[in-house]
């Protein structure tokens, strides 16, 4: 699946890379963001408010998932170095949140940890730290 901010091509339906899922009880999100993906009926289960609410809370972030992979980012930004630990944290909040919800979902990496150094363990904020 992949999860992407709406752009202008979007609206004028020029973009060719699948249905946009919309939500009628997350407008925000639906308005912001291009949900697309093979199953869509596993992605109204896997993209509940709690997620739906973090791309709300996040405007801008890109998500995409292939098999065990989750990619995170935001989008034509690159961020500065002294960043980075925030965007690990909401990664890897986005990934808890993908894992209680994922059941049978297409977000295979639910059984897998994140491989992440000690060097940048030590660099977690507490909350992070938890999940290793």
């Amino acid at each position: 699946w992949l999860c992407r901010p709406e752009s202008v091509l979007d609206w004028i339906g020029l973009t060719s890379d699948g249905r946009d899922i919309d939500f009628e009880d997350q407008p925000l999100f639906s308005q912001k963001y291009h949900l697309h993906g093979n199953n869509e009926q596993r992605l109204r289960r896997l993209f509940d408010s709690d997620v739906c609410t973090f791309f709300e809370q996040h405007i801008g972030s890109y998500a995409e998932a292939h098999g065990q992979w989750l990619i995170y980012c935001r989008q034509g930004k690159v961020i500065p170095p002294d960043q980075i630990h925030d965007l690990l944290r909401d990664a890897f909040q986005l990934q808890v949140l993908l894992k209680s919800e994922s059941g049978d979902c297409e977000h295979e990496a639910r059984d897998s940890q994140p491989a992440v150094s000690d060097e940048t363990r030590d660099e977690m904020p507490p909350e992070t730290e938890r999940q290793f």
